[in-house]
Formats: C-alpha cells, structure tokens, sequence
C-alpha cells in the first residue's frame, strides 16, 4: 500500500525534494507541527497532524 504526501501545511508539493525543502522551511519557521494531506492506495484523502521534532 503506497500512501502520498500531497500537501505540507496547505502548500502542494510535487516531488520528495519539494516535500523535504517545506518541511525545512517549517522547522527554520520555528514550527514545531505541520498538518498534511495525504492520498491513500485506495483513493481517500486525509489529513494527518504530526509533530516536527
């Protein structure tokens, strides 16, 4: 089951190294959470709160 990160705290990202790029960003923000959206296999979106430590 494959899941993908689509959005990083309601920014889209397109590719592992966009995703890694806003996740450095966040944490050069001082934020210590993001809220993802995520797709699923079978078609579901959600989203998904974790912790950037």
């Amino acid at each position: 089951m494959i899941t993908v990160f689509v959005e990083v705290q309601n920014a889209p990202v397109d590719s592992p190294a966009e995703f890694v790029a806003r996740l450095e960003a966040l944490k050069s923000e001082g934020r210590h959470s993001a809220v993802f959206l995520v797709l699923a296999a079978n078609g579901q979106t959600r989203l998904v709160a974790l912790d950037l430590m």
